[in-house]
């Protein structure tokens, strides 16, 4: 619980910082809470004992934050559509295949989630 306050007030100071300083910043700043927030999401699924493939829930969560940003035809739905094919495509391989839509949901459920709040 200490960690948990103690990263709150470290990432207050630094957003509170970042958003004086401009745009590009904000973006920084964000991802690196994005980062955090992965990891402890991350950390929640392994504890499910589904953990969410990391190959997946990271590049999707950062595409998604920086989705402005990307070209014209990397939109949502582009997006979410790679993330099927490749995710559930790779998924299938996997020694293990019996969680692998669970593990596939969670981490597109948690990429959603975490990017768009």
């Amino acid at each position: 619980m200490v960690v948990r306050i103690t990263t709150a007030a470290v990432l207050i100071a630094v957003v509170l910082a970042v958003l004086i300083l401009g745009s590009v910043w904000v973006y920084a700043a964000i991802a690196v809470i994005l980062g955090a927030a992965l990891i402890e999401y991350w950390n929640l699924t392994r504890a499910m004992a589904a953990p969410a493939p990391l190959w997946l829930l990271f590049p999707l969560s950062f595409a998604l934050l920086l989705r402005d940003r990307l070209p014209l035809w990397a939109d949502v739905g582009f997006l979410l559509a790679a993330a099927t094919v490749l995710g559930l495509g790779t998924l299938v391989f996997v020694r293990d295949w019996r969680a692998s839509l669970t593990r596939w949901a969670l981490a597109v459920g948690g990429s959603l989630y975490l990017a768009y709040t």
